[in-house]
């Protein structure tokens, strides 16, 4: 019986959706792990943006309020449960494990315990669960203005952005004038909202026609492929030299919005087309199961491959030091993703076991 529903809904699944997901995915480890580079600003930019805004591309301001609550609960609150209780496990657990290896102090593990607890209940930016209150606040935010502005018309469509833009302006102020994070990230819903209103406009709109129209013709295909990421790197350089820095929601950092919020969607776009255009079976396997990848590569997997990592010598095997860089990367990056497919399919077994 479980199998059964498994296979029914991997029918409905879009390919390319989930192509996108997973190079989402990719660039948030990459992100995650060289965030001080330009590489890690450049994926930045754009890979939160991006699961934002497939969220509103796949969002149905239709369903009545309980259907709404009940496919929100399964896509976030049940995965803050159960995968957010094994990442504050091994937050609190990895102090005593650093002691052990490094030979510091014993820790205070019962105040490292509750300082997690606390930070893990009230959501103040806490691991990469932060992005799950941020999707639960947006999909609500947006279920409410479209009922009260509307999205069936072009005049519905407008009030409705007019209000997004308008919270939006509000909350950038915030962080000019206070800057702290709220209880539950409320913060950051109103500065992911534009995200999440672009991607249900594009669905709607003819620009997804146009859009992909154009991808099926090899020389626009390239052509527009190639713009985007050049445009997308050309905005990135002028926000870092006027700003400083580009785009980075968990630190509550837009540099130029205008600016930020075009790139961002520029990058979104090149994603997409990319992932309209080419298909690859594992990338589409982490797209499928993007949320297990997300909730715990930052705090379990990174940390681990990257103690793994500093155990190789490569100045004993004589590798320039830009080449070790570049290997330290891709092992890094590669040595996730394989603990997160073992780690996926053991969640997934267990799920199918406990169904029958």
């Amino acid at each position: 019986m479980g199998n059964n529903k498994i296979q029914k809904k991997e029918l409905n699944r879009i390919e390319w959706i989930d192509m996108a997901k997973g190079i989402g995915i990719i660039c948030v480890i990459i992100g995650h792990i060289t965030h001080n580079s330009f590489l890690g600003m450049w994926v930045y930019s754009f890979h939160l943006p991006l699961f934002l805004f497939i969220s509103g591309y796949l969002f149905n301001p239709k369903a009545n309020l309980r259907e709404f609550s009940k496919s929100r609960f399964k896509q976030c609150i049940i995965p803050y449960v159960t995968l957010g209780t094994l990442v504050v496990i091994f937050n609190i657990l990895r102090p005593l494990d650093d002691s052990y290896i490094y030979g510091w102090e014993k820790p205070d593990i019962k105040g490292i315990a509750l300082d997690h607890i606390k930070r893990y209940l009230l959501q103040e930016r806490y691991a990469t669960l932060w992005y799950l209150s941020v999707l639960l606040g947006v999909s609500y935010v947006i279920y409410l203005v479209y009922i009260l502005g509307g999205y069936k018309s072009p005049r519905n469509i407008l009030m409705s952005s007019i209000f997004i833009l308008v919270f939006c302006v509000l909350n950038k102020c915030y962080y000019d004038i206070i800057g702290r994070p709220l209880i539950w990230n409320v913060d950051a819903i109103f500065m992911a909202a534009p995200f999440f209103h672009m991607g249900y406009l594009f669905r709607i709109t003819s620009w997804s026609k146009l859009f992909f129209d154009g991808l099926h013709k090899k020389v626009w295909r390239y052509l527009i492929l190639t713009s985007l990421f050049l445009i997308s790197i050309s905005l990135l350089m002028i926000n870092y030299k006027l700003t400083g820095y580009g785009l980075e929601m968990y630190d509550n950092r837009y540099g130029i919005p205008v600016i930020t919020y075009i790139c961002a969607l520029v990058g979104v776009l090149l994603i997409l087309g990319v992932s309209f255009c080419h298909q690859w079976k594992f990338i589409r396997y982490i797209g499928r199961n993007s949320i297990v990848f997300y909730l715990l590569h930052q705090a379990m997997l990174i940390p681990t491959v990257e103690r793994i990592n500093r155990r190789i010598n490569y100045e004993k095997i004589a590798i320039p030091a830009s080449l070790a860089d570049t290997i330290i990367l891709c092992l890094e990056v590669i040595g996730v993703l394989v603990i997160m497919y073992i780690v996926n399919e053991i969640i997934k077994r267990v799920k199918r076991y406990i169904d029958i």
